[in-house]
C-alpha cells in the first residue's frame, strides 16, 4: 500500500537544504576562510539543492501513486501545483521585469532558465531559477507517466531509461573532447540540465515506489543508508586516489577536459547518492526516537522548512540587491550580510501567510480523497 501520511522529519530536512543554498551563496569575507574547503565538499552537485530534488522526487511520486485511480487525477495535480508554485514566482519575476533582458524573462516566463541561460552571459536577479525550472519539466513529463502507466512500467522507466540516459549524457560530455570554447557551455549543461539532474529526482521518486519496504525494518534501512554512503565514497577524488584510480581516469578523457571537470561529472551521481540516504533514513525511521529525528522535528527547522520555497526564490535577488552574494567582488560588512538574511526571511514568511498558504488551502479542494491503492505487479 502506497502512504501520504505527512512525514515531519522531512520539513527538517528541507529546512537544511534550504539553508545548506543560503549558506552556499554567502560570500567567504562572512563565514571565514575555514569555509573554502568546506564549500568543496558541497559543491558543484550542491548537497542542498540535492536534497530539494531527491524531497520533490519522493513527494510528488508518492502522492501520484496515491491519487492516480481518483476522477481527473492528473489535472487536480497540475492544479494544486499550478496553485503551490506560480502565483509566488511570477509574481516576483513581474517585480524583477525592469531588471533584466527580455531573453531572460522570455527564459524564466517558460521555465526554460536552465537551458536558455547557457547561451547568456552575465549574471541574472534569477540565475538561481534554473534548479526551479528543472522540477517543472519534470512535474510536467513524470506526472502523466505515473497516472497513465502501470505502476511497475512507470518504475522502470526510472531504473532502464531515466538513471542510463544521465549516465550517457555524463559520458557523452567528457568523450566529447575538447572542451576549450565550448567548456563553460558544457559543464553548465552537466551542472544544470535536467537529463542529470533527473538521478536526484528520479532517485527521490524510486524511494516513493519502496516506501512501505523501506518504512518496514531498521536493518533495511541500515543497509540502504549505508550502501548509498559507500557508493558516494567510492566517487570521490579522494577515494579514487586511494585505489590508484584517479590517474588512469584522467589519462582515460580526452584533452582539453580538464580533471575538475570529470569531477563534476562523478559528483552529480555521489550527491544525489548522499541526499537519497538522508531522506531515505528520515522516512524509514520516522515517529522513531532517534537522535536525527529529535533535530528534524524540531519545531524552528520544521518552521523554517514550511518556508522554504520563498526563502529559496526571494533569497538570490535579495542577496544581489544588498550585495551580498559569494560572487560579489566587493567584500560586505557583517551589517549587510545580516540584513540579507533578515530580509530574506521577512518577506519569505510574509509570502508563505499572505500568498502561498491561502492558494494552498484553495487548492485542497482539488483532492479527491481516494484509497491507497494496491502496488501493480
Amino acid at each position: 500500500m502506497y502512504k501520504k501520511d505527512h512525514i515531519p522529519e522531512l520539513d527538517g530536512i528541507r529546512a537544511i537544504a534550504v539553508l545548506l543554498i543560503m549558506w552556499i551563496h554567502l560570500p567567504v569575507s562572512f563565514l571565514g576562510e575555514g569555509s573554502v574547503e568546506l564549500r568543496k565538499l558541497l559543491l558543484p552537485g550542491n548537497l542542498g539543492m540535492d536534497l530539494f530534488f531527491v524531497l520533490s522526487g519522493f513527494l510528488i511520486t508518492r502522492i501520484l501513486l496515491v491519487d492516480r485511480e481518483a476522477p481527473h487525477a492528473l489535472r487536480d495535480f497540475l492544479t494544486r501545483r499550478f496553485l503551490r508554485i506560480f502565483p509566488t514566482y511570477y509574481l516576483l519575476l513581474a517585480v524583477l521585469v525592469p531588471t533584466m533582458m527580455w531573453e531572460e524573462v522570455v527564459a524564466c516566463a517558460t521555465y526554460t532558465t536552465n537551458y536558455a541561460f547557457l547561451f547568456m552571459h552575465g549574471s541574472s536577479y534569477m540565475s538561481h531559477a534554473w534548479s526551479l525550472a528543472v522540477e517543472e519539466q519534470f512535474y510536467l513529463i513524470w506526472s502523466p507517466l505515473v497516472i497513465l502507466l502501470t505502476t511497475r512500467m512507470s518504475r522502470n522507466l526510472i531504473v532502464y531509461a531515466a538513471f542510463p540516459g544521465a549516465a550517457l549524457t555524463c559520458l557523452a560530455a567528457i568523450v566529447w573532447g575538447d572542451w576549450g570554447a565550448h567548456g563553460h557551455a558544457l559543464r553548465e549543461l552537466l551542472v544544470h540540465g535536467t537529463t542529470t539532474r533527473i538521478l536526484a529526482l528520479g532517485s527521490g521518486a524510486l524511494l516513493a515506489y519502496h516506501e512501505a519496504s523501506v518504512r518496514s525494518g531498521g536493518k533495511r534501512v541500515a543497509f540502504l543508508v549505508t550502501g548509498l554512503l559507500a557508493l558516494a565514497y567510492l566517487l570521490s577524488q579522494s577515494a579514487l586516489g586511494s585505489f590508484g584510480l584517479m590517474r588512469p581516469l584522467i589519462d582515460a578523457v580526452p584533452e582539453g577536459v580538464q580533471p575538475r571537470d570529470v569531477m563534476i561529472a562523478l559528483r552529480l551521481f555521489s550527491v544525489p547518492a548522499v541526499a537519497l540516504a538522508v531522506v531515505a533514513l528520515a522516512v524509514g525511521t520516522t515517529g522513531q526516537r532517534t537522535p536525527w529525528g529529535f533535530v528534524l522535528r524540531a519545531g524552528i527547522l520544521r518552521g523554517i522548512g514550511r518556508i522554504s520555497y520563498g526563502l529559496y526564490l526571494y533569497h538570490y535577488p535579495i542577496f544581489r540587491k544588498v550585495r551580498v552574494l559569494a560572487e560579489d567582488p566587493n567584500a560586505p560588512g557583517h551589517v549587510a550580510v545580516a540584513l540579507g538574511i533578515v530580509l530574506t526571511f521577512v518577506v519569505a514568511i510574509a509570502s508563505y501567510y499572505v500568498i502561498e498558504r491561502p492558494l494552498m488551502q484553495w487548492g485542497k479542494r482539488f483532492r479527491a480523497p481516494v484509497e491507497a491503492p494496491t502496488p501493480a505487479a
